[in-house]
């Protein structure tokens, strides 16, 4: 009997100094929203968290997020906040910590992460890598958003530095406050100016985009809907007279997809002067969502 209450004993203790290791040295995740799981290294079974739930986030670990899940990880004492934004999984890489407490960090993901580093001289390194880029230095605040085919960064604040998915530095680019740069199979994108509040749709734009004007001819805004059709609700307006980045067309041609606020919307085409050919095709179950990005 005293023999086993040892063991249960120093079984518990090894599990409270195992947590208590990881919540100093490793990561906190927190939930916020939604639906949350999380899959531990070396296994194969997803763990749904609750919200408001808060659980240890180590190395091969890995958490991802339903159409409304929100989670945030933080990382020596809040040096670094990582917010993983709906329909986006992340996969902490590399966490070390040197006698100095500086740590070497390295994350992977899919879908759209926000990271928010507040005292740099915390990170030995501290990189995310894709298939397409590589950022090898962070900026104070920047957002990444992973695609099959390409990788966008947008700068809210600070300098990053950004190579293609070679690491190789001698083609890297450095990007400021309010720059967005996409990177490809074929390379980087040249850094492009953005207005604040920087937004992936606002890069897409600018790189892929089509330029009209709002012409509406019996009023003086044109409505923008949540999706190509009149059954869809009115997310907004655009004034008379102002240019959108053109982004596609419904399949009868009667409306074009915009880039609207952090995101796109739908508008008349019949209300827009344009010479956009070759728009691509989204079908009548297209529905965006507004996403707040920096």
């Amino acid at each position: 009997m005293f023999t086993r209450l040892a063991l249960l004993i120093g079984a518990i203790c090894l599990i409270m100094a195992i947590a208590q290791a990881q919540t100093e040295y490793a990561a906190l995740l927190r939930v916020d929203n939604g639906r949350v799981q999380i899959l531990r290294a070396n296994t194969q079974e997803w763990i749904t968290l609750p919200v408001g739930a808060q659980a240890p986030f180590g190395v091969g670990d890995v958490v991802r997020t339903d159409f409304f899940g929100r989670a945030w990880i933080t990382l020596l004492d809040e040096s670094a906040t990582v917010f993983v934004l709906p329909t986006s999984d992340l996969t902490l890489l590399t966490f070390s910590a040197t006698d100095d407490q500086r740590a070497t960090v390295q994350f992977t993901q899919q879908g759209r992460v926000i990271y928010q580093v507040a005292d740099h001289d915390r990170f030995a390194d501290f990189r995310i890598s894709t298939d397409h880029l590589t950022i090898t230095q962070p900026a104070d605040l920047f957002a990444v958003q992973v695609l099959p085919t390409q990788t966008s960064v947008v700068i809210g604040a600070g300098r990053a530095t950004i190579t293609d998915n070679t690491g190789n530095t001698r083609t890297a680019i450095t990007a400021t406050d309010n720059i967005g740069v996409r990177g490809t199979p074929v390379g980087l994108s040249a850094p492009i100016r953005l207005t604040p509040p920087t937004t992936f749709a606002q890069l897409d734009g600018v790189l892929d985009g089509c330029i009209g004007v709002i012409q509406a001819r019996n009023q003086q805004n044109l409505n923008v809907r949540v999706g190509p059709s009149e059954r869809y609700d009115v997310i907004g307006t655009i004034p008379n007279g102002q240019t959108v980045p053109l982004m596609g067309v419904s399949p009868n041609r009667e409306r074009y997809r915009v880039v609207y606020k952090s995101h796109f919307g739908w508008i008349l085409a019949l209300e827009v002067r344009n010479r956009c050919d070759n728009l691509p095709v989204y079908g009548y179950n297209t529905l965006e969502r507004q996403y707040g990005v920096l």
